[in-house]
């Protein structure tokens, strides 16, 4: 083996070896990687504003699309595909900065710093993620897009009334949809 191979796999050693959660490595209870946990920062607090009030829309093949309100107080209400009632749960905005291993050029890979911001979800113990097949009342997180609106839709308020609801408007479709086709059938958003 080369210089460059094994240089590059210990450097994906390094940048990997918290990876141990399997909803996330950014997960709260990932303690390899509270070391670069950050706090707020003002690139973290200018993302999370980005989405606190607001209703956000999402599409994945896996899940279908979903249908979130973000409080400002830091809970969130999810409104699932194929569920009778919205979920509540909390939601926050974390900063870490994370060796990031730049592949670009192969035969040059370059280790950065770089601040990762995962949007981080919890849910209660008794609910259940069919497509992750796992249980509630973990942290669970992913990267934050700076623009949330590339992966589906995104307005101000809770267009659909989510907080204040116990059961679902009706029972929303896996199907990619708008926001303008599911206010037409909720007849009380």
């Amino acid at each position: 083996m080369n210089w460059k191979a094994s240089t590059l796999i210990g450097l994906v050693a390094i940048v990997s070896a918290g990876c141990v959660s399997e909803s996330s490595p950014f997960s709260h209870a990932n303690p390899a990687f509270e070391k670069y946990y950050n706090g707020p920062t003002a690139k973290s607090k200018a993302l999370e504003k980005s989405f606190s009030g607001h209703t956000r829309m999402t599409y994945e093949p896996i899940h279908g699309t979903q249908v979130e309100y973000f409080s400002p107080d830091g809970r969130t209400y999810l409104w699932y595909p194929g569920n009778k009632v919205v979920l509540p749960g909390l939601w926050e905005m974390r900063s870490y900065t994370m060796p990031n291993l730049d592949l670009t050029n192969i035969n040059r890979p370059v280790l950065r710093v770089e601040e990762v911001i995962p949007l981080c979800f919890q849910y209660g113990k008794k609910t259940y993620n069919p497509a992750t097949r796992k249980h509630g009342d973990y942290w669970s997180c992913s990267i934050a897009s700076p623009r949330p609106i590339t992966r589906g839709e995104l307005r101000r308020g809770d267009i659909f009334r989510l907080s204040e609801r116990v059961k679902s408007p009706f029972i929303l479709p896996k199907d990619k949809t708008t926001f303008t086709a599911l206010l037409k059938q909720c007849g009380d958003c």
